[in-house]
């Protein structure tokens, strides 16, 4: 029985990304989700390789020992699914409240707050991030469908 080896390719770009995503939350865990597709083998083989086609960085969102561990919010990996889906479909879904830079602005202000002694900074700043993810994973779902819709591809 032979072994299969699968391999990931990761462009330039996107290993400087993870590695900047790294950095600016060591000490503590980082974390995120590499969406990917499938590249056919040589002379139509089952697929062997991996191309990574798009990062999802995501907050650590647990509260204590975030130095050794991570949570992704359940919120954060549907919005990823449902962009890798709608974009595996030939649709686009950036759209959405709660972007990249919007979660990283309020996760840094709930940090500051929690250490200038305000003991629910964090809580409440991922409470709120919660609730945008969830209204843009309703703005996505709606946007893909309006494209749908025009294209006229059948539900």
């Amino acid at each position: 029985m032979s072994r299969q080896t699968s391999t990931l390719i990761l462009s330039a770009a996107d290993r400087e990304t993870i590695e900047r995503h790294l950095e600016a939350g060591y000490p503590d865990e980082a974390c995120g989700v590499m969406i990917g597709r499938e590249l056919p083998g040589a002379n139509g083989s089952n697929p062997t390789r991996t191309e990574v086609v798009r990062l999802v960085l995501a907050d650590n969102a647990r509260e204590d020992s975030r130095h050794n561990r991570y949570v992704i919010p359940p919120e954060a990996v549907l919005a990823a699914e449902i962009a890798a889906r709608a974009e595996g479909l030939g649709f686009t879904c950036d759209v959405g409240i709660a972007e990249r830079m919007e979660r990283l602005i309020l996760t840094g202000v709930g940090g500051l707050l929690t250490g200038f002694g305000v003991s629910w900074g964090l809580g409440a700043a991922l409470w709120l991030l919660s609730v945008l993810t969830l209204i843009t994973i309703g703005q996505r779902l709606i946007h893909v469908r309006r494209q749908e819709t025009r294209v006229g591809t059948p539900s």
